[in-house]
Order: C-alpha cells, then structure tokens, then sequence
C-alpha cells in the first residue's frame, strides 16, 4: 500500500493456557512473555508482543488480552523503500497509531486476533483430552518470519477486495454441540403477561423474566 509492503501473520505459538497458568498470572508471575503482537519496521522491532489497543486488544469487539489467550502471537511487517512512509514516530520508537496506513492493518490485525480470541473462548470450557484429539502445536519461541506465507498453498489465499493484497484463514476445529440451544419467542398482550407476573410474583416483572420462570416450572414437572 503506497510504496509499503506489509505482511500480518496471527496465529498460536503454544497450546492453550492452561488453569495453574492463569493462577500464576494472578499471584504475579509473569507467563504471559511471548503472547501478544509484534511490530517490525524495515527489520526494526517497534513493538515487542504488546497486548494493548495500540495492536488491537480490547477495542472494536476483540477482548482485552487475558492469560486464556497466552497461546496467542502475532507479527507485523512493514517494509519499504521509503522509511518516512513506515507507520513510525518520530523517536523511530513505538507506532505511529496516527498514520492512515496503520489504521488499515489494524483493522487486519484485529481480525486475526479475534479468529484466535473466538477459538479460544469456544474450547475454554470443554475438556483439554477433546480438544487435544483435534489440536496440537509445536512450541515455539521465536515470531513468524515473513517467509511463512510461502507455507500456505497459492489455491489456499482469498484476494482482499478493498485493500488488495491476499488473505489466508485456517479452517480451526469446533466442539461437538451435544446439546444447542433454541430460542423460544412467542407474543401475548400485555395485560396479560402483567396478570401472570402479578399472580405469580405480587408484582409486575420484565416480561422475559416472567416467561423464562414459567417455562422452568414446567420443566422441572418434566
């Protein structure tokens, strides 16, 4: 994009955190080191594994970083010819969270972000021998390098209409839905819905309080 070239690569550089993990995380040990983003500028780090909005975390829908998402990393490559069009401040320290071209690959980073957040919050309660069957990782110390593109299967890139450039997302497990939810609606008056919540209650209570208390009733007669 004007004269930069740039590469986002999100992804799990670890298994899942684990409960002893989030412990430790609390009692104020740091286990959370290789999480987060990391920014290069013409092979210059700027921003080593930052979990704060200025990479995305926390804003437009994607969760603040928290130690369940510790298995997450990412890496951001700018380079050009033209240093003065890097996304850099002036000290050729930190982000330029101003400059027009950081805002587009935030808005990918994010994106990439949140595939992984999602992922993570689906498995989060589900047993980790079924989530193991489906999900294995080699650990890894060190960031994407910007040859992990090459990786990916040409048939396997999806072309990004508004920005140009070329988007890969892994097609990652789902838990087995035993039992999904079903979403109950249906419509009565008013006066009606108040005359139940008055009976059952001596007073009148939102209406989806009232229908959800009368649908467990009879559940539990079920």
């Amino acid at each position: 994009m004007d004269g930069v070239d740039v590469e986002v690569a999100i992804g799990f550089y670890r298994s899942l955190g684990t409960d002893e993990e989030e412990q430790d995380e609390k009692d104020g040990k740091s286990v959370s080191t290789n999480a987060g983003i990391t920014i290069i500028c013409n092979d210059r780090v700027v921003l080593h594994n930052d979990k704060t909005h200025v990479t995305g975390w926390g804003e437009a829908g994607v969760p603040r970083y928290h130690t369940q998402f510790i298995g997450i990393s990412g890496v951001v490559i700018f380079q050009s010819n033209t240093p003065a069009k890097l996304p850099l401040k002036t000290t050729k320290r930190g982000v330029d969270s101003s400059s027009q071209i950081y805002a587009v690959v935030k808005d990918k980073v994010r994106e990439g972000i949140k595939i992984f957040t999602d992922f993570t919050n689906k498995w989060k309660k589900i047993s980790k021998g079924e989530l193991s069957e489906h999900f294995r990782i080699e650990e890894t110390e060190s960031a994407p390098s910007i040859s992990l593109s090459q990786k990916v299967r040409t048939e396997e890139w999806s072309n990004v209409r508004r920005d140009g450039g070329k988007v890969f997302k892994p097609r990652l497990p789902l838990p087995k839905e035993t039992d999904p939810t079903e979403r109950v609606v249906f419509t009565k008056k008013r006066s009606e819905v108040q005359a139940v919540s008055e009976y059952l209650f001596d007073e009148v209570r939102p209406t989806t309080f009232v229908g959800e208390y009368c649908f467990d009733q009879i559940l539990k007669k079920v």
